[in-house]
């Protein structure tokens, strides 16, 4: 019996190839649409899922409860008093990323015999050497709390030595090939031997993605501080109905040993929250070292893909519940033959789940050669053996069985219903029957539409307005080399060989760029002289030159002075939000000093500046200067005339005075402009799909607008008789989908106000909303419409009327 169910279907979809055509493509396409975004947010809410026990482990952030933000570090010796105090907790383990959080890279190379021997010659020989950014620290017990699948080495001792690193399988491959890598030598920035003491697999899909792991008690100074939030605090609690107590226990914990320690009096206003370790991926935080995938986002993108596929059914649906009046006759003499209302049900069930089929087929081969460019778009990581897994296909065989029933339900529904004699009436006397529900399906289509082609506009106007918002500084014509382990006069000697080539205005030296991480701590004035959050102001060390050459104009006071040696200890240049945070009425020589030195005031007030992404408020930012230090990074403004040729006088000038180091360079508008890569994935993915889901809306009105026509020839053609112009039937046929485009756009109006108002609220700087997008997408859609349907219309117009009116 389903054999022969199927056997009807199939021959009933060759018989109608261009209508089944129309329902397959748009089919193909939803599915291909929704699976991608499935395997993508699946993947993206995979992170940390693979560690034993990752429902147990927790990571320590603090809330500050002046204003709510979250932040994921915290001092290095919470998680020691943590294990020795609160038995509740198995375990503790601290994690440090020094490079995230300094936004610098260091230079590993491979030692040429593997032995600690010096030898520049033998270093440069090397062709092993890279910049580095992903390399942590850690306890030595961080293989037992994290169980990274080890490949070379033993686990339980591979960061007992100092000197040790781990490496991740790829990078042991970068840099050793096919060899085995343990004990060979790795020369951390020309100065540091390491030991590669184990090799382990790294999944992608981990926030503690690293390429090096290094032991913390490397830098033992790191290691039990009240003072400085930088470690990353990561518990196990075996009972998750102890957690709420837990986070009690810790704020009292802190509070007790930290109680008459110099600069943690901020501390108090801090308590904690356990962050679920497989929350950290989709939660951002301020001051995080994640690169974090907001929950939102994958939301939007999950109710996108969701859309797109529900056009796709609608076309099905349309379609098949318009072509359902051609097919009452056959019901009709099928059901005096016998046939009851559940054969028929289940007949036309088999038509939908077989075109259903045809299509999920037609999908997976598209899926293919569709992961790279959708990871492209999205910056995903997906794969296509990622639908290969036992899982993924049960889930996508159930997604289309599914789709084929949702798809299929109200058409066979619609024609069972149906009486005999009602069947055997002319399919054109049951013409108009159904017609309701397929003009809402169409202005469900194009309500869908019209709202995608809202947000994406809207979108686009607002990643406009980022990018061409007044920063407060000019970063365009401005590279930043990083500095390598330079000492100052070796700082000094590049800088002043630099401004000697042509094409090079001005340098200035900074310890980190604009966009970067620049560091924070408390400042003390006659009005607030207590280490609370609100004290806390973002510091960078900079050259005076560096004001200049970013374009940051003073507005009072003066700049620092070289030549005087009280600028290095207790002079400070603030913004105008330092000014107004601390409520300082006349700023130029008022007391302002770190909360750990004994004076310090301000010499100059300089112009707010955006140092951040416009997504978060205007900054605080405190500029300093250091008499001995190199900073890390070298500004250099070009003359636009010559950028290329400068660049080449550049790296020449470096590979003279620093032949060790390899040049590192970036310019700092593209840079800053990376500050956005998310929100600009979201534009694209909205742009695309907008594209997708009108032409699935115009797919499904051009089947439609080829079944009307074809119903309503006999009318064309006694119109034409009685006189009627091809420009008057060529409207009358197309006023019925304006009448529901203008209809789709009333209503797709307050849904798109309402979300991409919800999206633009995201942001501390956004533009108003821009009640232009609706008349644009109305329009733009109404436009598409018309040509779509024109072509059919213009068809029937055009028809000789003699042909028209013979009995069919």
């Amino acid at each position: 019996m389903i054999r022969t169910y199927f056997r009807l279907a199939w021959r009933n979809l060759l018989k109608r190839k261009f209508y089944s055509g129309i329902e397959m493509a748009g089919l193909t396409v939803g599915l291909v649409c929704f699976t991608l975004v499935a395997l993508y947010i699946r993947r993206e809410l995979s992170y940390d899922r693979f560690f034993n026990h990752a429902d147990q482990i927790y990571r320590v952030t603090n809330i500050e409860d002046r204003n709510g933000n979250r932040y994921s570090g915290t001092s290095s010796a919470m998680g020691i008093h943590i294990a020795q105090d609160l038995p509740q907790v198995t375990k503790v383990m601290r994690v440090f990323f020094p490079n995230r959080m300094g936004s610098y890279s260091t230079l590993i190379q491979r030692r040429g015999a593997g032995n600690l021997r010096s030898g520049k010659d033998e270093m440069r020989s090397s062709d092993s050497r890279f910049y580095e950014t992903e390399i942590l620290h850690a306890d030595s017990t961080f293989f037992d709390f994290f169980d990274f699948r080890f490949l070379l080495g033993n686990r339980k001792t591979a960061l007992r030595a100092a000197n040790a690193v781990v490496l991740s399988e790829q990078t042991a491959r970068r840099y050793f090939g096919e060899q085995n890598p343990l004990g060979k030598i790795l020369m951390l920035d020309n100065r540091d031997p390491l030991v590669v003491t184990g090799v382990v697999e790294v999944p992608d899909n981990t926030h503690l993605a690293f390429d090096f792991l290094r032991p913390a008690h490397c830098r033992p100074e790191w290691l039990n501080t009240w003072m400085y939030t930088m470690a990353f605090t990561y518990v196990q609690v075996p009972d998750e109905t102890a957690v709420p107590a837990l986070e009690k226990q810790i704020y009292q914990l802190v509070m007790t040993h930290t109680r008459g320690r110099p600069n943690t009096d901020y501390l108090k206003s801090y308590h904690h929250r356990l962050q679920p370790l497989t929350d950290i991926h989709t939660t951002v935080l301020n001051w995080d070292i994640v690169r974090a995938v907001p929950a939102t986002q994958l939301t939007v993108f999950g109710a996108i893909a969701v859309l797109v596929l529900l056009l796709g059914i609608v076309n099905f649906v349309n379609l098949a519940t318009a072509r359902s009046a051609e097919r009452l006759p056959e019901a009709g003499i099928r059901k005096i033959m016998g046939a009851t209302a559940r054969n028929l049900v289940l007949q036309h069930l088999a038509e939908s789940l077989l075109l259903t089929g045809f299509a999920g087929a037609l999908a997976v081969g598209l899926l293919y050669g569709l992961v790279g460019p959708f990871n492209a778009v999205v910056g995903g990581s997906v794969a296509f053996t990622d639908l290969l897994t036992l899982p993924a296909l049960t889930a996508y065989a159930l997604l289309l069985l599914g789709v084929g029933l949702v798809a299929g339900a109200y058409p066979a529904w619609a024609i069972a219903r149906f009486a005999p004699t009602q069947g055997l009436k002319s399919a054109r006397a049951t013409a108009g029957t159904g017609q309701s529900l397929r003009r809402s399906l169409v202005v469900v289509q194009f309500v869908v539409s019209i709202a995608l082609f809202c947000g994406a506009l809207v979108i686009d106007r607002q990643l406009t307005f980022l990018q061409s918002a007044d920063l407060g500084f000019r970063p365009e014509q401005v590279l930043v080399v990083r500095m390598r382990n330079a000492d100052r006069p070796q700082f000094d000697r590049l800088r002043n060989e630099l401004l000697k080539q042509a094409g090079i205005l001005k340098i200035g030296g900074a310890s980190t760029y604009i966009g970067g991480s620049p560091g924070s701590w408390p400042y003390l004035t006659e009005e607030m002289p207590f280490e609370r959050p609100e004290n806390f102001v973002n510091t960078m060390q900079i050259e005076p030159e560096f004001l200049e050459v970013m374009g940051i104009p003073l507005l009072q006071g003066r700049n620092f002075f070289p030549d005087n040696a009280s600028d290095y200890t207790e002079s400070y240049i603030v913004t105008e939000s330092v000014v107004r945070n601390f409520h300082l009425k006349k700023p130029i020589g008022a007391v302002f000093r770190p909360s750990n030195r004994p004076t310090g005031r301000i010499i100059g007030v300089v112009r707010d500046f955006h140092f951040e992404s416009l997504q978060k408020p205007l900054g605080r930012m405190v500029f300093g200067i250091d008499s001995t230090a190199s900073y890390r990074n070298l500004f250099i403004r070009l003359d636009g005339r010559r950028v290329s040729r400068s660049i080449q006088a550049i790296e020449a000038v470096w590979n003279r005075l620093m032949p060790d180091y390899p040049i590192e360079y970036f310019f700092q508008d593209e840079s800053f402009r990376r500050l956005y890569d998310q929100q600009q994935q979201l534009g694209r993915m909205a742009r695309y799909f907008t594209g997708l889901a009108l032409f699935l809306a115009c797919l499904g009105l051009f089947g439609m607008a080829s079944f009307m026509t074809v119903q309503r020839t006999k009318e064309i053609g006694i119109r034409k008789v009685l006189g009627a112009s091809v420009i008057q039937i060529v409207a009358m046929l197309g006023m019925e989908f304006v009448r529901l485009v203008i209809l789709a756009t009333l209503l797709a109006g307050p849904l798109s106000w309402y979300a991409a108002g919800r999206w633009l609220d995201d942001f501390a700087y956004r533009i108003p909303f821009p009640w232009w997008v609706f008349g644009v997408a109305g329009l733009t859609v109404l436009a598409v419409s018309l040509l779509t349907v024109s072509w059919q219309s213009l068809k029937a117009a055009l028809a000789n009327p003699v042909e028209s009116l013979k009995t069919r």
